[in-house]
C-alpha cells in the first residue's frame, strides 16, 4: 500500500500484517511487501499507520514478508555418522557427541572425546561414564547431565562459541525446533529402537531419577518429515536410519527425555 497525490508529499504509511503462527510482523511502507506468499498462512490483522515524512517507522521493520513457513514440512541436517566399532562398543555416547560435534567441523577422531574429554567413574552414570567405554563387559553409559558437561568442556578447549545445552524433558516433537535452526540433538533411545530392557541402575540427579537398561543407546536425532511421521537418525551402530516418529518418541519419552543440543 502507498499513498498519491499531496498526502505522498507530507506523510509516509507504514503498516504490518498479522500472521497465523507468525504472529506480528515487522513494519513495511510506501509499497513494499508486508505479509506472505506461498505458504497458506492467514492474514488474521493488519495495522496501519500515517506519520509526517520521513519520521521513523513505528517498530521493528524487520521480517515485514515471508515465502517460506515457520515450521518446514521436513528437515534433514547432514550430520556424519562415524560408527562406534570395533574401538568403543560401549561408547555410543562419546560417538554420539562425536558426530554432532564434527557437523560443526570440528572433523574429531573417534576416540577423542571418549578418552581427554569425558570423565569416567566406577559407578556414577549420570555426571560421569560408568566403566570403560573401550570395553564390551565393563562399560555402561553417561547421561545427559555428563554428557553436556563433557560437550562445553570440549568446546571451551576449543575456545568455540558454541555450547552445549542439558535440554532434557523437551516434549519429542518441540525437539523439530532445533533441527529447524540447524541443530542436531543427541537423544536417549534403546539398540535398534528395540523395546526397553531390563533396568539395572538407577540414579537421583538435580531433582530427576536416571535409569540405565541393557539395552540403552544414544544417537543423533537429524531430521524429520511431518507428511510421512518420519525421523531421521545418525547412528553409531546401525548408520543412517529412518523410523517412525511415534516410535521414536515413545522411547525417547522412555528413557527419560534425555536430550542435549548444541547450539
Amino acid at each position: 500500500m502507498r499513498l498519491t497525490g499531496d498526502l505522498s508529499e507530507y506523510y509516509d504509511v507504514w503498516y504490518r500484517a498479522y500472521v497465523q503462527d507468525y504472529g506480528w510482523l515487522g513494519w513495511a511502507s510506501d509499497g513494499a511487501r508486508a505479509g506472505t506468499t506461498g505458504i497458506g498462512y492467514r492474514l488474521e490483522a493488519l495495522q496501519v499507520r500515517i506519520v509526517a515524512k520521513g519520521s521513523a517507522a513505528p517498530g521493528p521493520t524487520e521480517g515485514a514478508y515471508r515465502d517460506r513457513p515457520l515450521h518446514p514440512n521436513s528437515v534433514v541436517l547432514n550430520v556424519p555418522c562415524i560408527m562406534q566399532n570395533p574401538e568403543l562398543p560401549t561408547g555410543c555416547e562419546s560417538v554420539a557427541l562425536t558426530n554432532a560435534l564434527n557437523y560443526y567441523g570440528f572433523g574429531l577422531g573417534k576416540t577423542v572425546i571418549a578418552d581427554a574429554y569425558m570423565p569416567k567413574s566406577s559407578w556414577n552414570f549420570v555426571t560421569e561414564f560408568w566403566g570403560n567405554p573401550h570395553s564390551a563387559s565393563n562399560g555402561n553409559c553417561i547421561s545427559a547431565p555428563g554428557l553436556t558437561n563433557t560437550a562445553n568442556s570440549f568446546l571451551i578447549s576449543r575456545g568455540s562459541s558454541l555450547r552445549a545445552y542439558d535440554v532434557t524433558g523437551t516434549g519429542f516433537y518441540d525437539l523439530y525446533s532445533y533441527l529447524e535452526a540447524g541443530h542436531p540433538v543427541i537423544i536417549w533411545s534403546t539398540i535398534g529402537m528395540q523395546n526397553l530392557g531390563r533396568c539395572y541402575a538407577t540414579q537421583a540427579y538435580g531433582g530427576r531419577v536416571y535409569r540405565t537398561y541393557t539395552n540403552s543407546h544414544t544417537v543423533v536425532l537429524r531430521g524429520f518429515n511431518r507428511s510421512l511421521g518420519t525421523v531421521y537418525i545418525a547412528d553409531s551402530l546401525s548408520g543412517y536410519v529412518s523410523n517412525s516418529a511415534e516410535r521414536i518418541a515413545s522411547l525417547y519419552s522412555q528413557r527419560g527425555a534425555q536430550a542435549v543440543v548444541l547450539k
